[in-house]
C-alpha cells in the first residue's frame, strides 16, 4: 500500500502523509514508519521524508554525509553560504542552523569561511583541562568524577553527553571508544567527531534505578581509565553540605 501511495503521489512523502493517505484502519502510524525504514524498496529522500529506491534519486544519509558529499563535489573546498544554499535547496527540511552545528563538529575545519573535510594531518582542537569544567572532578590519579543529573532521559535509559575533557581524561581520543566495566555491566564512552553535543556514554538507567534515585538527584559517575571501571554514586540535593562534598570528591574531601 505505501509503495502504492508513493507511485501515486510521484514525490517523496513523510510518514504521516502517506498514513492518512490509508483507509481508516489499515495500519498503525509506527507500522509505516517501520516498513519505510526497514523495505528495500524505499529510502531516505531527506530528513523527514522517504521515496520509491526506482526512483533513483540521491539518498539522504544524514546532514553530516551531506555536508561531506556537498564538500566532495566541490573538490574538497566549499564556502560555508555555497554549501547552505544548496543543501537547503536539496533538503528543504534541513535548517541553516542545523548545517551550522554540524559545522562546528570536530569533523570538518572552516577556515575564512571555506569548508573541508579534517584530514590526518590536521591536529585536534586543545581540549581544555578537566579541572576547568564544571562538574567535573580529577580528585586522585586514575580517577575522573562526573556529575550527571538524574533526569528524564537518564531514568528512561537514553545515553549520556559529557564534556569533551572527561573524554580526553578517560583516555578516549576523536573518533575512538572505550568500554569501562561496573558493578552491574558494562557501558561504553564514545567520541563520536559528528556529534556537536560532545561524546558520549552508554545508559545508566540501571545504576540510577539500583541507587533509588529520583528527579533532583545526581549520579557521581566515577572513571578509573587504567582499569577501565567505573562505579556510581548518589548524590541528593537534600543532603548536609559536608555529606554532598564527600559525595562529590570522595576520599579527597577528607
Amino acid at each position: 500500500m505505501i509503495e502504492d501511495l508513493l507511485h501515486a503521489l510521484g514525490e517523496p512523502a513523510t510518514p504521516q502523509t502517506l498514513f492518512a493517505l490509508l483507509e481508516p484502519g489499515a495500519a498503525k502510524l509506527a507500522t509505516v514508519k517501520e516498513v519505510l525504514s526497514e523495505d528495500d524498496r524505499f529510502v531516505r529522500a531527506s530528513r523527514t521524508t522517504w521515496a520509491l529506491r526506482a526512483w533513483d534519486r540521491p539518498v539522504y544519509r544524514g546532514i553530516a554525509r551531506a555536508i561531506e558529499d556537498c564538500i566532495d563535489t566541490h573538490g574538497g573546498r566549499v564556502a560555508v553560504d555555497t554549501l547552505i544554499t544548496e543543501l537547503v535547496a536539496a533538503y528543504p527540511d534541513i535548517s541553516p542552523e542545523s548545517i551550522d552545528a554540524y559545522l562546528s563538529t570536530w569533523a570538518f575545519v572552516v577556515r575564512n569561511e571555506i569548508v573541508r573535510r579534517r584530514g590526518r594531518g590536521d591536529k585536534w582542537p586543545k581540549v581544555p583541562d578537566p579541572r576547568t569544567v564544571r562538574g567535573v572532578f580529577c580528585t586522585a590519579d586514575d580517577e575522573v568524577r562526573v556529575v550527571i543529573p538524574d533526569d528524564h532521559e537518564l531514568l528512561r535509559g537514553s545515553g549520556v553527553r559529557v564534556h569533551r575533557a572527561v573524554a580526553a581524561a578517560a583516555s578516549v581520543r576523536p573518533r575512538q571508544q572505550r568500554t569501562f566495566t561496573g558493578p552491574l555491566g558494562r557501558v561504553t564512552l564514545r567520541w563520536d567527531v559528528y556529534s556537536s553535543a560532545g561524546p558520549d556514554i552508554g545508559s545508566l538507567r540501571a545504576y540510577a534505578q539500583a541507587s533509588d534515585a529520583s528527579p533532583g538527584d545526581s549520579l557521581i559517575l566515577t572513571l578509573h581509565p587504567r582499569s577501565r571501571t567505573f562505579t556510581t554514586t548518589r548524590l541528593r540535593p537534600s543532603a548536609p553540605a559536608p555529606v554532598q562534598l564527600r559525595t562529590l570528591l570522595g576520599p579527597a574531601a577528607d
